[in-house]
């Protein structure tokens, strides 16, 4: 059987660059949400826990709000790359 060289195909070059684009911007994206995470303060966990408040609840009341303006940085600066 004959190997397939994808990088000369041309049916195939969409689907490289896409996925090689969304490969390099996962890296990147999951360092600045770490960072974003790691600076939400842990005493809201614990009043949210002490206040009954499951792990579903804190994700929705505490985790989103506190990463929401990191995901509308991020969001803009992939909506000044669309035209690329």
């Amino acid at each position: 059987k004959e190997p397939i060289f994808f990088m000369q195909e041309p049916n195939y070059f969409r689907s490289i660059v896409v996925t090689s684009g969304i490969w390099k911007e996962v890296g990147w994206g999951t360092i600045i949400y770490l960072a974003a995470l790691a600076g939400i303060n842990p005493e809201l966990y614990e009043s949210a826990e002490v206040d009954g408040a499951g792990k579903l609840k804190q994700a929705f009341s505490i985790t989103l709000p506190s990463l929401l303006p990191t995901i509308m940085v991020l969001l803009l600066l992939r909506v000044g790359h669309v035209l690329d």
